[in-house]
């Protein structure tokens, strides 16, 4: 970083700034950018906003402000400019930047990323609020046939992810074969939106045949109680649907409860918060009504909530999910886009980019909750036209394509327009009749998004060290810190990233993504030995004589730490991402049969890898005090000042926030 002197002028993008209970956010909107700070911090960038000034004169007043003398002003200024020039809030230059055009103007059609198949729309239940006013008597679907020619061309577009809904998939008679051809032949990810109250009845034995590394499941519920969801959904679908959850989550299936929110069970979330716990769920999903399908024949009373009851909801439904171990996704997703990489612009939706719906009749929509909306029918993918040349081509998905957040008049002011996005091209739609319309729900993303700052800031604020003495203002916390790159990331023109943002309908499966592509790297660095991951450094013999060859064989390390940790006798020693466990068992004879070792890993394979070759250790040393517990490196699970030594070998540079990482190391 170029030195800062008394003549140096610092410059800064147009900031706004948020105050929240207990700092302040300053939004660079146009990049985005954004980081929070303390007071000081606030007062000093405010101070500097849109005017250019010497280092020297931002010393001056600062000290006047604050009744500094100039030396300590002097430390704090620097300290503080410093950060904000690494984190892009403060520049040493006039700050230029070429407009930006909108997302048709950036990029270029690439490939597909996803596809919704309305497999069928008949259902075994007629919920009061289908967007597709699905029944016994919708209908029945495409042949098999015919989906697997059409699948294969979503393939061909670069689909990874497909999702199944209906409609009621598991009425179909084929949902094995279907299912199958895409998880198993094809090898891509399948989410299947369900009722669950087959699961659980007629149809459970299928979940047999179904890969639960690549199937996942979004179950609907509408209520805690069968008083509450069966009025919403039908008689007796609350006791199936629990029953249906229970099986999913015994057959070792990832499962999101999702719930459609109305004015008749906004009270009853947190409730179902609980109740999602008690089945072994571990995230839910908060879904925000159109204005569109068979809600539309209730008029016995407005079903809408007002936006304002929504954000008391939510909060009140993400405390309940904290204190139950459960993931809120619609809070987890807002804390992924506010701390996407710097510079990132979410820019409108993803359907016509990279999502494409096909109905169960082969017509082709724009998304999920477009399906079957006749005025926006994309094509007929059964009848000659090949789903690139509709995807491509559509007029409809061209414009929405040419759909951008600069041009949607409800975000125009908002310093927050690149980071909510915009709002949702569907309720805007549906509302309004225009896809860049007023959706009703943006200040309820604009208080989402608020809500994810502060929770960024609130973990980072409790690391700070405050008995040091060290009074300079500081940034809590920067955008980016610790992120990484949302896969729905498109690089266009003038090296502009711009970014999607994905379907109300679902969200919890892009949560943790980042971990996932991770465990099932090394996952499969577990099960199949590869040696170019391996480093050139070798163990010494002497070392590692009592260890299996099968452990040294998946060695992905760079050398040991234990020689430089140095455990001695009766210590106890943690290792972080122990993998197949060697520095573990290095560790174990150094600390002998009074020591203790633990090894933390999040990987399945791995710590089966390790606990494998724990016996054979043990019978070479006459002893057994290692220990191999699951668990993430930014939550070690290890009790407080246990560990005397505390290695990692290459693996915390794999961690999304290095910083709670290094926290967590030392408290225990």
């Amino acid at each position: 970083m170029p030195e800062l002197n008394h003549q140096t002028v610092l410059y800064t993008p147009s900031l706004a700034f948020v105050p929240r209970e207990s700092w302040t956010l300053v939004i660079d909107g146009e990049a985005p950018n954004w980081i929070s700070t303390d007071e000081r911090g606030a007062w000093l960038l405010q101070d500097l906003n849109g005017t250019p000034l010497a280092f020297s004169h931002v010393v001056s007043r600062y000290a006047a402000q604050f009744g500094l003398e100039t030396g300590k002003a002097w430390v704090h200024v620097h300290a503080l400019v410093s950060e904000a020039i690494r984190h892009g809030i403060v520049s040493l230059a006039p700050i230029e930047r070429p407009p930006y055009l909108g997302r048709a103007a950036s990029l270029t059609l690439s490939r597909l990323r996803e596809a919704w198949l309305h497999t069928n729309n008949s259902c075994n239940l007629a919920c009061r609020h289908c967007l597709v006013s699905s029944s016994p008597r919708g209908e029945e679907g495409l042949p098999m046939d015919v989906w697997q020619r059409l699948i294969g061309q979503l393939i061909a577009l670069g689909v990874d992810r497909f999702y199944i809904t209906g409609g009621e998939p598991f009425v179909r008679q084929d949902l094995p074969d279907l299912v199958r051809l895409i998880t198993d032949i094809h090898h891509v990810e399948l989410i299947i939106l369900t009722n669950a109250t087959l699961c659980a009845g007629s149809r459970r034995g299928i979940l047999d045949a179904f890969d639960s590394t690549r199937v996942k499941f979004q179950v609907s519920l509408d209520g805690s109680t069968p008083e509450i969801n069966d009025p919403i959904r039908g008689h007796g679908s609350f006791d199936a649907a629990v029953a249906g959850m229970r099986a999913l989550n015994r057959h070792g299936f990832d499962v999101t409860v999702t719930t459609v929110v109305t004015s008749r069970n906004v009270e009853d979330l947190p409730a179902i918060t609980r109740l999602a716990a008690s089945c072994g769920v571990r995230s839910q999903h908060l879904m925000w009504m159109h204005k569109r399908g068979r809600i539309l024949d209730d008029s016995s009373e407005n079903c809408f909530p007002r936006v304002g009851r929504l954000i008391e909801a939510v909060r009140a439904v993400k405390q309940e999910a904290d204190a139950c171990g459960v993931v809120l996704d619609n809070a987890a997703s807002f804390e992924l886009r506010a701390n996407a990489p710097a510079g990132v612009k979410f820019d409108l939706g993803n359907a016509g980019w990279q999502s494409l719906c096909i109905y169960a009749d082969g017509q082709v929509y724009p998304s999920a909750a477009f399906a079957n909306h006749k005025p926006l029918w994309c094509g007929d993918a059964t009848n000659g036209m090949t789903l690139e040349q509709i995807w491509r081509n559509s007029p409809w998905l061209q414009q929405i394509r040419d759909a951008s957040v600069i041009r949607k008049r409800q975000a125009s002011e908002d310093p927050l327009r690149y980071l909510t996005g915009g709002g949702d091209v569907e309720h805007s739609y549906f509302f309004s009749g225009d896809f860049l319309g007023d959706d009703p729900y943006y200040p309820l993303y604009q208080a989402l998004l608020l809500d994810a700052m502060d929770a960024l800031t609130s973990r980072k604020a409790a690391l700070v060290n405050r008995r040091s003495g060290y009074d300079a203002p500081r940034i809590l916390h920067a955008m980016g810190d610790g992120a990484v790159v949302c896969g729905t990331t498109e690089v266009g023109g003038d090296e502009v990233e711009v970014a999607f943002l994905h379907s109300n309908c679902v969200l919890s499966f892009d949560v943790e993504k980042p971990r996932k592509i991770v465990q099932q790297f090394y996952g499969q660095a577990a099960e199949q030995p590869q040696a170019e991951l391996c480093c050139p450094t070798k163990y010494d013999p002497a070392e590692v004589g009592h260890i299996p060859q099968e452990a040294l064989d998946r060695f992905y390390g760079c050398g040991s730490p234990v020689t430089a940790g140095n455990p001695q006798p009766g210590e106890t020693y943690v290792d972080l991402g122990s993998g197949a466990g060697i520095d573990c068992f290095i560790a174990a004879k150094r600390v002998g049969p009074t020591g203790r070792v633990i090894g933390i890993d999040m990987t399945d394979q791995m710590l089966a890898v390790a606990r494998e070759s724990q016996q054979k250790v043990a019978d070479a040393l006459g002893y057994d005090v290692v220990e191999f517990r699951k668990g993430y490196l930014e939550q070690i699970q290890v009790e407080d000042k246990t560990a005397d030594v505390v290695t990692s070998n290459c693996v915390i540079n794999l961690s999304p926030d290095k910083p709670k990482v290094f926290a967590e190391l030392w408290r225990i």
